[in-house]
């Protein structure tokens, strides 16, 4: 299963060492989500999706195209893909940087 992810360049650089890590990060923070988990979007065209959401983040954003490991423990709920396991560093590729979400 293919899912999108949208990050910072800052978290880009993490990523490429680490590899996709649940955690609860500031978003989920601030919407309640009670686990730690790796939010993905099912299609590219459901970016503007998260546009409150990174309005005031460095540009460019991070667009990654990633790879679920078929035993990765997920949910699918309407336009995210939810993961609660870790997301190796050789099932993640850039797909292009991200300046504007409409």
């Amino acid at each position: 299963m293919v899912g999108y992810h949208l990050t910072t360049m800052r978290n880009w650089k993490k990523i490429q060492n680490n590899g996709l890590v649940p955690q609860i990060g500031p978003r989920s923070r601030f919407v309640g989500e009670p686990r730690k988990a790796i939010y993905l979007f099912r299609n590219v065209s459901n970016l503007w999706w998260m546009r409150d959401g990174f309005k005031n983040e460095p540009k460019p954003m991070i667009l990654l195209e990633v790879q679920i490991p078929s035993i990765a423990e997920i949910e699918i709920r309407n336009i995210e893909l939810i993961c609660y396991s870790r997301i190796p560093v050789e099932s993640i590729s850039f797909l292009r940087e991200v300046y504007n979400l409409r």
